[in-house]
C-alpha cells in the first residue's frame, strides 16, 4: 500500500514540476474563460510538484515492504 500511495504521489508531483501549466488549468483554468496564470503561480506549483514527489520518495521507501512502520489510509489524508 505504501510503495502504491508514494508511487502515486511522485506521478502526479512529477506532473506539477514538469507541466504546471496542464496542472492549473486542470485545477483552475477550465472554469474561468480566456484566464491566464501567473508566473508566481506557476512557479508555486512547480515547488509543490518537488515536495510531493519527495514525500513520495518518502512514504514508499518508509511504509513499503519490509518496513515496520505501517500508516492507515486516514492517517495520509
Amino acid at each position: 500500500m505504501g510503495i502504491v500511495a508514494g508511487f502515486i504521489l511522485f506521478v502526479v508531483g512529477l506532473f506539477h514540476v514538469f507541466a504546471p501549466r496542464a496542472a492549473w488549468y486542470l485545477h483552475i483554468g477550465w472554469k474561468i474563460r480566456g484566464a491566464e496564470p501567473t508566473d508566481e503561480y506557476l512557479l508555486l506549483i512547480r515547488v509543490g510538484g518537488i515536495v510531493m514527489c519527495v514525500v513520495g520518495v518518502l512514504i514508499a521507501v518508509l511504509v513499503g515492504p519490509g518496513s515496520s512502520v505501517r500508516v492507515s489510509a486516514a492517517a495520509m489524508m
